[in-house]
């Protein structure tokens, strides 16, 4: 039974932020913190099954369904099915504040009773995905919310469930399978995504025909480096390894046409990411999580490529807000999250700023003092990756563990 659930936060849960992505472009933090928090309620039932007192169950229990009630509640109110007055900021401290208190508790009776490892392991795998989530974020390779709900499922998923029996089962961590699942069932999403984009638009077909015309050149410079590395491969080949000169000349040969493909292949998903993927907007038109083109330089934020450093600052300030904005005002970690967003803002102006960072509100009044219109890029939706890969990881298993397999 608790299989089932934990499948059922995770498929659920990446699946309810898929279609606020689909939806309005932006995703809520709500829906990392609720799978990443039920996912250690859940796992922290285990330790209560046994050697502890009836009164603690219940408390536990208690604790967790209130928890999980008012997480609904904030949840909620991204679809606008509750009236922003009802949500109070108040209401998201608590919730804030009571997974925190039950995850010391766990810890701490876990420790008492000697099943630490079974809190420790979701903590490990969560806090692992999370910081390498961030990383690609901070190095502008996916958006923030990528990396949370990445980061938010290896709380929830830190091992397959016994109830699940997955055709091919890796011997490595199962949080390794689902970061390549993810990678692997993602950049399949991309192609076909990107290519849907660029042949719907004959606009960027045509640019790209001509693009494509002084494209040949390195085309060919990349051939002659493969034809001179391939040449001295095939010569070790037939003269170390006694492998027949013709079999061998013969695959040399069929790989230029795949060599040819997959350079133009290439070119076509970035000229459609560069070029179909951008659009002039007007500045009323605008929306929260909006992401600028380049270019442009806002207050806080510095133009053309980031150093890591830059990017780093960035981020920080980034993870800091999502929990500050959730906080009631005048509480110490409110007060303490402003003195530390006030010194970080300050040193962030000189190093940069992550490079997949949507518009805020504040950013938006301030375009409407400067410009009429800009440039935004819409990017690939990559949040709906997630549930699919987390269907595949549970029924398919390990891609890659299967490829191997079948090859």
């Amino acid at each position: 039974m608790l299989g089932y659930l934990i499948f059922a936060v995770a498929f659920f849960g990446s699946l309810s932020a898929a279609y606020q992505d689909i939806r309005t472009t932006e995703v809520s933090d709500i829906f990392s913190f609720m799978m990443a928090s039920i996912g250690i309620l859940l796992y922290g039932s285990k330790i209560f099954s046994s050697g502890v007192l009836v009164y603690e169950k219940y408390l536990y229990f208690g604790l967790s369904l209130l928890i999980i009630i008012f997480e609904i509640i904030l949840a909620s109110k991204e679809f606008g099915n509750l009236s922003e007055d009802f949500l109070s900021e108040r209401m998201a401290s608590i919730t804030f504040g009571l997974v925190v208190i039950v995850t010391l508790y766990l810890l701490s009776r876990a420790y008492l009773l000697g099943t630490l490892e079974i809190i420790l392991r979701p903590l490990a795998s969560g806090i692992a995905l999370l910081g390498l989530g961030w990383f690609l974020y901070l190095l502008g390779a996916w958006g923030g919310a990528d990396a949370l709900i990445l980061g938010s499922l290896g709380f929830v998923i830190p091992n397959i469930p016994s109830s699940f029996s997955p055709i091919f089962e890796a011997a490595w961590p199962f949080p390794l399978t689902l970061l390549m699942n993810v990678f692997i069932v993602g950049s399949v999403y991309i192609f076909f995504y990107s290519a849907y984009e660029g042949l719907r638009d004959s606009e960027v077909m045509r640019k790209f025909r001509s693009d494509l015309k002084g494209y040949w050149k390195r085309i060919l410079h990349i051939l002659g480096i493969y034809v001179v590395f391939s040449g001295i491969a095939m010569f070790y080949a037939v003269k170390s390894l006694n492998a027949p000169f013709k079999w061998s000349f013969y695959l040399l040969l069929a790989y230029l046409p795949l060599l040819i493909g997959l350079l133009i292949l290439y070119r076509f998903l970035n000229f459609v990411q560069n070029v179909g993927m951008v659009e002039t907007k007007r500045v009323e038109e605008l929306e929260p999580g909006d992401v600028l083109s380049e270019g442009y330089k806002l207050e806080g934020r510095s133009e053309g490529e980031k150093g890591l450093a830059g990017c780093f600052i960035g981020g920080l300030r980034q993870l800091f807000s999502s929990v500050h904005a959730r906080l009631s005002e005048g509480s110490f970690v409110h007060d303490l999250l402003s003195r530390i967003d006030s010194s970080l803002e300050s040193f962030e102006e000189k190093v940069g700023y992550p490079t997949i960072v949507g518009l805020t509100e504040d950013e938006i009044e301030k375009l409407r003092e400067e410009r009429s219109e800009v440039k935004i890029v819409h990017g690939v939706r990559f949040v709906p990756t997630f549930p699919v890969a987390v269907l595949v990881s549970f029924t398919v298993g390990d891609i890659v563990f299967a490829l191997f397999s079948l090859f």
